[in-house]
């Protein structure tokens, strides 16, 4: 089953991402496991997802069982690249913890 949750801002979204790893019974040590840094980076993290690079964001989303989906209010029009694909071809992959850092880049992750 499928739920959703609109979010306005980074601070809603780092009290999901608290609730979403709590929900799964995870702690903060093994998201640090499978995300291959220590568990005060994700207690930092925890604190404020909005310093995450927004792919290190989708990575520790999919990671926790979710996704970021957008919703536009208005009629776009896509780029001409984009133009001949459906939107069945933007879904994103199944979940897998492939392709997530292990290692903190920069101090990063």
């Amino acid at each position: 089953m499928s739920q959703k949750f609109p979010i306005k801002t980074a601070q809603q979204l780092t009290e999901y991402v608290r609730a979403l790893r709590k929900s799964r019974g995870q702690t903060q040590a093994d998201i640090a496991r499978l995300m291959g840094v220590s568990t005060m980076r994700v207690a930092t993290i925890e604190k404020d997802v909005g310093r995450l690079s927004t792919g290190r964001l989708l990575a520790l989303l999919q990671l926790l069982g979710a996704r970021l989906d957008l919703e536009i209010d208005q009629e776009v029009t896509w780029p001409s690249e984009n133009r001949e694909r459906s939107p069945d071809s933007l879904k994103p992959t199944p979940r897998s913890t492939e392709g997530i850092p292990k290692r903190s880049q920069g101090g990063e992750w």
